[in-house]
């Protein structure tokens, strides 16, 4: 193939499924036709960073000379994962997250950035700005929620996409079900929700339910004040209704993602499915250690404000089996990966499409002696958390997604236990 040059990664990738190896190659030649600059989109599995070795040595070859290269990523995690990929390789690279790579001097051949969705900021697409040749993007998914993708676009489009249809029919991520389970609201937080949805909404009425309105209102001061001129109120009143209106959206969201009753659920759950591997997201690290009250054997809590030696410690126990449930908030979201995990408890999902991807992306990995992947949802039924739960999987196929009730959920899932 394009391996003369690198001996050590021949013998890694002749291992390599053949069928997905070429497939990874082909991304290589689009991106390489639409001029070595563009974003590989690819679903959490396929083996994007192996798209990004295969540009390396591809590169190499048509330039006839050893590259220049530096990888940036989000995270340490990150790094620290394609820092040994890059020594089993034999491939030399900088490898610098995101943070260091936008203070430092990057003068380079090719520029690689892993989960180039996060880089749209000011601060972080300054990365963009650094001396480069040639720009790789790898993510599952570049639209973003607030259309900031532009900013990314304006260096690298999208020049390949790999679905999770396509990853599906050729067997490159396990088999797997999601599961919308509904909870059970208790009287006093469905009455306590209906008392923030009117306070929500008479707040919101000041801006014609329009969140671009009360947005513009919010950042442009000359917006504000003609609009102010218009309907004849002071800016202060203005004002207040606009941060009581974000005060109580903020109250809901952490009603419906923090309710004793998900928390009681994700309980039953684990002691259910005792024989997976488990990874369960929630919404605050009080709430990781209100479930390991209920649920303390074989299992940790992890999340970033842990220190690097707790959190390198945690994960290594995880991987070897030593501990088999971690609870989490969002530090597992990208830059993990343990193939023997099968089952994920969502209790505190966002109507981000590409976290949601991220997320199914930690349980199906492929492993032979991996039963079918079980990816729980729980969210209260005729709530605003129903709107974000058909937001965040409008990518996935359909006839994956169950929506169930616990007895349904129960009956359905006797012989995945």
């Amino acid at each position: 193939m394009i391996f003369t040059n690198y001996p050590k990664a021949v013998n890694v990738f002749k291992d390599y499924n053949r069928e997905r190896l070429d497939r990874q190659f082909l991304c290589v030649k689009r991106w390489w036709q639409a001029g070595g600059s563009g974003v590989v989109e690819g679903v959490t599995g396929f083996g994007k960073t192996t798209v990004a070795w295969l540009a390396i040595i591809y590169l190499s070859k048509k330039l006839q000379k050893k590259l220049k290269v530096c990888i940036v990523t989000p995270t340490i995690n990150l790094q620290q994962s394609w820092l040994e990929e890059s020594i089993q390789l034999g491939i030399d690279a900088e490898i610098l997250v995101i943070h260091t790579a936008i203070k430092k001097q990057i003068d380079c051949d090719l520029l690689i950035c892993d989960e180039i969705h996060g880089y749209a900021s000011d601060k972080f697409s300054l990365v963009f700005r650094k001396g480069f040749k040639y720009i790789l993007g790898l993510t599952p998914l570049l639209k973003r929620t607030d259309g900031l993708e532009a900013v990314i676009q304006k260096y690298a489009k999208v020049v390949d996409r790999v679905s999770m249809e396509e990853a599906l029919s050729r067997e490159w991520i396990n088999e797997y079900k999601v599961y919308n389970l509904r909870v059970e609201i208790l009287d006093k937080d469905r009455k306590k929700l209906n008392e923030l949805a009117n306070l929500i909404d008479n707040n919101f009425s000041w801006f014609e339910h329009d969140l671009g309105l009360l947005t513009k209102f919010t950042k442009n001061n000359r917006f504000k004040k003609s609009y102010t001129e218009t309907i004849g109120i002071s800016p202060k009143i203005l004002e207040g209704y606009a941060a009581n209106f974000w005060r109580y959206v903020k109250l809901r969201k952490t009603l419906l993602l923090s309710a004793d009753s998900k928390i009681r659920l994700c309980s039953e759950l684990l002691n259910r499915f005792e024989k997976r591997k488990i990874i369960t997201f929630l919404n605050t690290i009080n709430d990781t250690k209100r479930l390991m009250k209920l649920y303390n054997i074989d299992a940790a809590i992890y999340h970033s404000k842990l220190n690097k030696y707790t959190r390198q410690q945690i994960l290594e126990d995880f991987k070897s089996n030593r501990i088999s449930r971690l609870f989490t908030i969002k530090a597992l979201d990208e830059g993990f990966s343990d193939k023997k995990v099968s089952m994920a408890i969502d209790g505190a999902g966002t109507s981000n499409p590409k976290q949601f991807i991220q997320r199914l992306g930690r349980i199906v990995r492929t492993d032979h002696q991996k039963d079918s992947s079980i990816y729980v949802c729980l969210y209260f039924a005729d709530s605003q958390e129903e709107k974000w739960l058909k937001s965040r999987q409008k990518y996935i196929p359909k006839r994956k997604i169950l929506n169930v009730n616990y007895d349904e959920f129960i009956n359905q899932t006797q012989l995945l236990v």
